[in-house]
């Protein structure tokens, strides 16, 4: 089934499908073309030493960080799909060979949940824990990585459990609560605290000299 088809068997008007399907030609056209261009700068700029300046000069608007990507496209040292992206995770694939960006990009990352099962997460949709997870400084960790690194971070974190909130060891100074070490409050806390502070109930409070 043609993808007009599928569109208007879902029940888009047919007008809309025909710019849907316009838009799509034309899209995946200048995609090409793109490609094509980093060749012909990756090219140009290993046969000509004042090439990159002279391409700079000609196009003032392309961004002096792009430059670069447009290069590694051209050597087929990057996926197209990261020449305008921008992220952690982009970031974090640009330094991986172009064949696991590739695989990466196509069918996501394979990331270690609780259960101790994996699944494949989109990496436009991951969150910044599971990036620092998934990502090492210079490839993607294996599951048993993955495993060991959530362990690391546990055992890390732990540390540094907050406890149950306690007033008596929190101080309240004219309009400002301290708190001296980690810990959780209920709301019923941090509203006493509030009331505290506007003198509209007394809460038991250390001295501050």
């Amino acid at each position: 089934m043609k993808p007009s088809e599928a569109l208007i068997g879902k029940g888009y008007a047919e007008p809309l499908v025909t710019q849907v399907i316009k838009f799509q030609d034309i899209f995946a056209s200048g995609m090409m073309q793109v490609v094509e261009a980093c060749n012909i700068y990756a090219d140009t700029v290993d046969k000509f030493p004042e090439a990159r300046e002279a391409f700079r000069e000609a196009c003032p608007t392309v961004p002096e960080c792009v430059w670069a990507r447009i290069e590694l496209v051209g050597i087929k040292a990057m996926h197209p799909k990261l020449l305008w992206a921008t992220g952690r995770v982009a970031g974090k694939l640009r330094k991986l060979p172009l064949s696991t960006q590739t695989k990466c990009l196509e069918e996501g990352l394979e990331l270690l949940i609780a259960n101790g099962e994996s699944l494949k997460v989109a990496s436009s949709a991951m969150t910044q824990f599971q990036i620092r997870q998934v990502f090492a400084d210079s490839h993607l960790r294996t599951l048993a990585e993955q495993r060991a690194w959530l362990e690391s971070y546990k055992a890390e974190n732990n540390a540094y459990e907050p406890v149950a909130g306690d007033l008596d060891k929190c101080i309240i100074k004219d309009k400002t609560f301290i708190v001296r070490e980690a810990m959780t409050f209920t709301r019923a806390q941090l509203q006493k605290v509030l009331d505290a502070m506007d003198n509209t109930i007394t809460v038991k409070k250390k001295v501050v000299k």
